[in-house]
């Protein structure tokens, strides 16, 4: 007689891989560059819930401007790890890093060569008691990564990929 395949599973690692994946597909990290035209996307360019624009890049556009006006406050430009913060009255919040970086193109001849990034982390606020506990690990995880890449040019797709999955590693339990 034949075993099927799925005859005695693994019902917690089954479990537990679901909710690897959704903790992954519902988490993005977008990072916003100022530039002359507003905050400009890198990274992950979608928002993992529904919203009224049916174009998402202009909610992430809206969002990329108001936490560069909360957290820069005009030309203060405050640096470090700020939130959760709540995300367009959504289920979500985002974990914000924001710092200077060195950059070659400059738009604005007042910020002598440096760029404001802001780095926002999406999550559901299912999270936000692993996030809050974690808080700490991920501040250290976006302090690392931008010692690493201090000029705007070494921050690409595939490191802003790798930050992503390694705050995804932080907070799945």
């Amino acid at each position: 007689m034949s075993k099927l395949a799925f005859e005695n599973p693994d019902v917690n690692t089954l479990a537990d891989q679901l909710e690897d994946f959704l903790i992954s597909h519902e988490s993005t990290l977008t990072f916003f560059k100022q530039s002359a035209s507003g905050p400009e996307v890198m990274g992950d360019n979608y928002l993992p819930f529904v919203t009224e624009d049916p174009d998402p890049y202009r909610e992430l556009y809206r969002i990329g401007s108001f936490y560069c006006v909360a957290i820069g406050q005009g030309s203060y430009y405050h640096a470090g790890l700020f939130g959760p913060l709540p995300v367009l009255g959504s289920e979500y919040r985002a974990i914000v890093y924001s710092t200077l970086v060195e950059d070659d193109q400059t738009f604005d001849q007042r910020m002598k060569g440096w760029n404001y990034l802001i780095s926002c982390f999406f999550f559901h606020e299912s999270l936000l008691p692993i996030v809050n506990q974690n808080r700490d690990e991920i501040e250290a995880l976006f302090e690392f990564f931008f010692r690493k890449r201090s000029k705007l040019a070494t921050i690409k797709e595939k490191n802003i990929q790798k930050l992503k999955q390694a705050l995804l590693s932080i907070i799945q339990v």
